[in-house]
């Protein structure tokens, strides 16, 4: 992630440098994965750093995180449910019942710990 950051800020100025790091901090905290996907779509120009994160650009990157990942469910349980993600949001508790065989999986764990 630190080839990222760097890249990050010698394409953007301090202003946009700032202004994309402390949204990404703000969305994703300590998910150094989500983090680095927003990093580089704002790279790739898929996002504008003048532009505020929306709901729907936090399901897309969400939902690419979980479908290029190896093991969806720790990904899931690690990094969505577990992680800083708000769940609580319509449209991530929507993309998440898309992975609902994997949440009861992870379900049933639980209650086979307790």
């Amino acid at each position: 992630m630190e080839t990222t950051i760097e890249k990050l800020r010698e394409t953007l100025n301090e202003d946009d440098f700032n202004r994309v790091t402390t949204l990404a901090n703000e969305t994703f905290g300590e998910n150094s994965q989500l983090t680095e996907r927003y990093y580089q779509s704002v790279l790739d120009g898929d996002t504008a750093v003048t532009e505020t994160l929306t709901t729907e650009d936090q399901v897309d990157l969400i939902r690419e995180h979980i479908e290029t990942a190896e093991d969806k469910k720790t990904t899931i349980h690690d990094d969505i449910i577990m992680g800083s993600v708000d769940i609580k949001v319509p449209e991530i508790k929507t993309l998440l019942l898309e992975y609902r065989d994997i949440l009861v999986e992870i379900q049933n764990e639980s209650l086979a710990e307790a």
